[in-house]
């Protein structure tokens, strides 16, 4: 029984580390690398990049935007276009910085009522997914320069 409870534990520890964990990144983004970023709590006068939207990097390279506030209830976005691999790589080197500026959020629906600015970043490679909340006073250059740059890809400001 002792045995048996300290082999779970030794488990549980395990998934918990590698949950916890940033996707590995290499060189080039892998087959399933995904990307999501919403921008909550944000006003619609503040920063352009910073205003409220909600992007989506597919594997396949297809990126969706939504301009505005995101509800439980808001339908994806729709695609706008498919990202080059040059495009792809460029938003590969920034998830790093991103996974690494946010704080794990645990499974479930994410809480898109909260007032206080942040972002939720989804990320998804080799075979890890991991939701982390980036609160925008302290991650805030960050996102802005992720966002930025999802905007430009999406042809936003056209």
């Amino acid at each position: 029984m002792l045995r048996r409870r300290a082999i779970s534990l030794s488990v549980t520890a395990l998934v918990l580390a590698a949950c916890a964990g940033t996707p590995p990144l290499g060189a080039t983004p892998p087959d399933d690398f995904a990307l999501a970023v919403t921008l909550l709590g944000t006003s619609a006068e503040g920063p352009e990049a910073l205003r409220p939207a909600w992007y989506i990097v597919e594997p396949d390279g297809t990126l969706r935007v939504a301009l505005g506030e995101r509800r439980p209830i808001s339908p994806p976005p729709r695609p706008v276009r498919r990202l080059s691999h040059r495009d792809r790589q460029a938003l590969w080197a920034d998830a790093a910085d991103l996974a690494a500026a946010g704080a794990p959020v645990s499974e479930g629906p994410a809480d898109l009522a909260d007032p206080t600015p942040h972002a939720l970043v989804y990320l998804a490679a080799g075979g890890e997914r991991r939701t982390v909340r980036i609160d925008l006073e302290r991650g805030g250059e960050t996102v802005a320069r992720v966002a930025d740059r999802l905007r430009r890809l999406g042809w936003v400001d056209r």
